[in-house]
């Protein structure tokens, strides 16, 4: 669930700061855990600009995340000590809690998080300057995030279009697969540009938005 998070705007697009906690917590030190990321780029009416996601490389041309977590990429989660396993992508670093402060601000604290960038085409304008960087780390229980965004022209989104249609807005999706599975069984956080926030799972099992996403 995302009950933590602050978005910031600035001249090149904006920032996303939160945390998800999650209701079985994280799997065990050294772990592998299956994770994409996706970025929607949309226009005011919703349609589609462009979509670009971390691992789309091995990704199945417009297959949805949460239909090929086989696709996902792999990250491995960090030990306590802060010994790594220094696996090709880079592991998710231990943090304690009271070191990061949600404000949306990039302190040097996030310096030593795991990092990805969200810049794979996956559809859309080729072409587009939009782009995404995520900074990760974990602490018992909870997944801490930092996302910044470039983007050039970025839509606010319509309240409307925020609680039926949450993906045809500028935001960012997560979907994790926690017990590196390869199953359906995704769990999916999306935060937009305004900090909207939605939550999906198991292709529909269960879904919420707005402050209903906060349950999960």
């Amino acid at each position: 669930m995302i009950r933590e998070y602050v978005v910031g705007k600035n001249d090149n697009g904006y920032v996303l700061e939160f945390s998800v906690a999650l209701q079985n917590g994280i799997p065990a030190d050294g772990n592998k855990i299956g994770l994409e990321f996706m970025y929607l780029d949309c226009d005011e009416n919703g349609t589609f600009l462009e979509a670009l996601r971390w691992n789309a490389d091995t990704a199945n041309g417009d297959t949805p995340p949460w239909q090929a977590p086989e696709c996902f990429g792999e990250l491995v989660i960090g030990y306590r000590t802060g010994e790594m396993l220094g696996t090709s992508i880079g592991d998710v670093p231990y943090i304690k809690p009271d070191r990061i402060i949600i404000d949306g601000e990039f302190s040097s604290v996030w310096d030593n998080a795991a990092t990805v960038a969200i810049d794979q085409f996956n559809y859309g304008d080729e072409n587009a300057s939009t782009r995404g960087t995520a900074y990760m780390y974990w602490t018992d229980g909870k997944w801490y995030l930092f996302v910044d965004v470039k983007d050039a022209d970025v839509t606010e989104p319509d309240p409307e279009m925020q609680q039926y249609a949450p993906w045809q807005t500028d935001s960012v999706e997560m979907f994790f697969d926690f017990g590196h599975a390869h199953s359906a069984l995704v769990k999916q956080f999306r935060l937009d540009c305004s900090g909207y926030p939605s939550y999906y799972e198991e292709n529909g099992n269960a879904y919420a938005y707005g402050e209903d996403a906060k349950n999960y």
